[in-house]
């Protein structure tokens, strides 16, 4: 009896992890599509059932950004920051959108932290406009 039940649990688990995905897959074809209100709902749909999920909240925040909510895209970048801070894209993500609202001295700070983080492109950005990210010994 018990092994039944583990076996139903199991299958309810399974069902609604490939629900959750199958929002969130619709919602990257969907941008393919650059379908970007349409990927934003799908999106939102995903993180109804996993709000701990960082890439849901990160491409929710891209689509947002490319449907010109840059606002809205950096309070979804910052979740995926909370929720995964070693994810240097995530900060070089919310940089763009800060560029976008003229916020400079916040997209310095973040690609700096991705510049730490180890993200190439974040260092070869500041290098290019002489903007110091290496961590000083004191």
């Amino acid at each position: 009896m018990k092994k039944r039940i583990l076996i139903i649990f199991s299958i309810c688990i399974s069902l609604q992890i490939n629900a959750q995905n199958e929002n969130f897959l619709q919602g990257l074809v969907l941008l393919e599509q650059k379908k970007y209100e349409e990927a934003i709902t799908s999106f939102n749909a995903a993180l109804k059932d996993s709000p701990s999920n960082p890439s849901c909240w990160e491409r929710r925040g891209y689509a947002l950004f490319c449907a010109k909510h840059p606002y809205e895209a950096i309070n979804n970048y910052t979740m995926a920051i909370l929720l995964s801070p070693k994810n240097s894209p995530y900060y070089v993500q919310r940089a763009l959108a800060y560029h976008e609202t003229g916020n400079f001295n916040a997209m310095v700070n973040d690609l700096t932290t991705a510049a730490r983080i180890g993200d190439l492109s974040a260092q070869e950005f500041l290098e290019r406009h002489s903007i110091s990210w290496k961590l000083t010994d004191n």
